[in-house]
């Protein structure tokens, strides 16, 4: 498979059971609970961190939508943490802060090279 076929299955294809079930288990474990109280909670942080207007549940969402969320739950360490970067404005999405970290990584000076 090419790169930009993976791509367009990333993009299009249903996530799978395992990343869905792996996304409720990074909200539970940073506190949400797996009941009606906290559904709306979960799916406004999920629509959050991936930009979107509106996810009317986790199953609207692609296999790389299921993976960048995933991603971006494991960098926090709680439910308190989560909600305090989703109160600040404009926040930067995970592909912008992806590309800024390869590109900082692209202009570092290699340890082993002659100067």
């Amino acid at each position: 498979m090419k790169l930009d076929d993976w791509r367009q299955l990333q993009a299009t294809e249903p996530a799978t059971p395992n990343q869905l079930g792996a996304v409720m288990h990074e909200f539970g474990r940073l506190g949400y609970r797996d009941n009606r109280w906290d559904r709306p909670a979960r799916l406004a942080a999920a629509s959050a961190l991936l930009h979107l207007e509106r996810l009317g549940s986790t199953r609207e969402l692609t296999m790389g939508q299921a993976g960048q969320l995933l991603h971006a739950l494991q960098g926090f360490r709680s439910r308190a943490q989560l909600e305090t970067r989703l109160r600040r404005p404009d926040p930067v999405p995970l592909a912008t802060r992806q590309a800024l970290a390869v590109l900082l990584a692209m202009q570092r000076p290699s340890s082993g090279g002659a100067s």
